[in-house]
């Protein structure tokens, strides 16, 4: 690995060189030392751009470092398995040699077992770009939109049956009967190509006018996996087992990478779903922030309230984390920015003038460059 450009700080030799060997050698966690010195002199510098950067490799190697040793630790359980399933067959055989032979009865054959098949399996991925997996397999053959859109809207109320007249109010409101009815047969049949198209399983049900999707097949959908990353870390946090919690935040960060089927923004049910998964993440990322902060890991700080602001630029109370990280790294000027960013977003947005916390927080930087004191705040 080659570091070009504004990474080559101290020459290649004294930087380029010791993290291209760490990397290497797979010493991850001395990588990521190495970064977050790098992070620390971009940011005395007022590199900020740099400093992001290395602050985002640090935590690179540092997942390195995590997955290295999960990995580490699963070879070693796979072995041990090994040794003991090798260990019960010999048992096994030892046992089947004591035990007395019958006859076996005459003319009647053992009838030959079917092998099972794998559960097919869908994984779907509903924040940002919409993509469905089965069994690996990207599903790209939609060849209708509406039974895209009903199949996104089964998938959503999966835990019950569906009604042919809830669905046809939802997908067909202005149509009459008849034709609402026909509209939601070809949708349903063209849907079941589409799942279909690469496997038997019959994974639309319906009876009594009703449908569903089967649910004998395994669905894994990131929103659910999303919302129980962050039910767990909020355990975890309330275990005061804090770093665990970070680790399920994290996670539950990862698989946000958009708002809640956003190319479907005019459809009306999605968008209490949307707004309620799109506060979970920007809660879940005060959390961090506030984390961060405290374990004074600014440059983290720095980037999960811009994350923030990136979503809602309204949000004041990140705004004044912000102003209170840079007058602890001593940049006063970042922290006046800050504040004048601040004040724009709310007067263009909502037409409102910032909190008294947030000029009161305003003020006293302000005053900093008077007396040259600066009391920290609850960030």
């Amino acid at each position: 690995m080659a570091l070009q450009g504004s990474f080559a700080f101290g020459g290649r030799e004294s930087i380029e060189g010791r993290f291209a060997a760490f990397l290497q050698q797979k010493r991850f966690a001395k990588a990521a030392m190495l970064a977050k010195e790098l992070n620390e002199a971009c940011v005395t510098g007022g590199n900020d751009g740099a400093a992001w950067l290395w602050a985002s490799i640090e935590q690179l190697c540092l997942a390195c470092e995590e997955q290295h040793v999960q990995i580490e630790r699963f070879y070693g359980m796979y072995e041990t398995a090994v040794r003991c399933e090798q260990t019960l067959h010999h048992r096994l055989d030892a046992l089947v040699k004591l035990l007395p032979v019958e006859d076996e009865p005459v003319g009647q054959e053992e009838e030959p077992v079917a092998a099972a098949e794998p559960s097919p399996q869908l994984m779907v991925y509903t924040f940002g770009a919409f993509r469905v997996y089965e069994n690996g397999r990207l599903l790209d053959n939609w060849v209708s939109q509406k039974a895209k859109a009903i199949f996104k809207y089964m998938l959503h109320h999966r835990e019950r049956p569906l009604h042919r007249e809830e669905l046809m109010a939802q997908f067909w409101p202005d149509e009459d009967a008849e034709a609402a009815r026909r509209n939601l047969y070809q949708a349903v049949y063209m849907l079941r190509q589409t799942l279909q198209a690469h496997s038997d399983v019959e994974y639309i049900l319906n009876g009594d006018g009703r449908y569903r999707l089967n649910p004998d097949i395994t669905i894994w959908v990131d929103h659910a996996a999303f919302k129980h990353h962050i039910e767990q870390g909020q355990k975890l946090a309330a275990q005061n087992n804090i770093p665990a919690a970070i680790q399920q935040f994290q996670a539950a960060d990862t698989l946000y990478e958009g708002d809640y089927l956003n190319e479907d923004v005019y459809e009306e049910w999605t968008f209490t779903p949307r707004e309620t998964f799109k506060m979970m993440h920007l809660e879940m990322l005060n959390q961090l922030s506030q984390h961060y902060w405290n374990q004074h890991n600014d440059a983290m700080c720095i980037t999960i309230c811009r994350k923030i602001l990136q979503q809602d630029n309204c949000r004041e109370d990140t705004h004044r984390r912000l102003m209170q990280v840079y007058m602890r790294q001593g940049q006063r000027h970042l922290a006046l920015r800050q504040y004048q960013q601040c004040a724009a977003a709310l007067n263009e947005e909502l037409g409102v003038g910032p909190m008294s916390a947030t000029m009161a927080l305003y003020q006293q930087i302000v005053a900093h460059s008077q007396n040259g004191r600066f009391q920290n705040l609850e960030a």
